[in-house]
């Protein structure tokens, strides 16, 4: 079951997680298990982030309460220009091309 995410409306820098715990929109996330920095696919209406308080599975999340996912170009190409051989994306946009609450870039 996706993590529901309270979105602070009005300003798509920030959020709330269920916890509520702040989360802010980056350009590039560290992924600890990895030992690397991800660029992250930026969308107008939702973001991903990394939520430090999960201790085991996903990490990755966005705002629209679906899962962050470490996608390729062939995967987001029809959705962005080149930044990146792998980047963070919303595992919904992706799949279906809207986010997990129906939005549409």
């Amino acid at each position: 079951m996706p993590n529901s995410v309270i979105k602070h409306h009005n300003d798509p820098k920030w959020a709330y997680t269920v916890t509520g715990d702040r989360v802010e929109r980056q350009k590039e996330i560290y992924l600890p298990s990895d030992k690397q920095w991800y660029p992250v696919l930026q969308t107008s209406m939702h973001f991903c982030f990394r939520d430090p308080t999960v201790k085991r599975g996903t990490t990755l999340f966005c705002t629209c309460g679906a899962a962050g996912i470490i996608v390729g170009y062939e995967a987001y190409k029809t959705r962005s220009a080149w930044i990146g051989n792998e980047v963070i994306s919303c595992l919904n946009y992706i799949q279906y091309g809207r986010h997990a609450d129906g939005s549409h870039e």
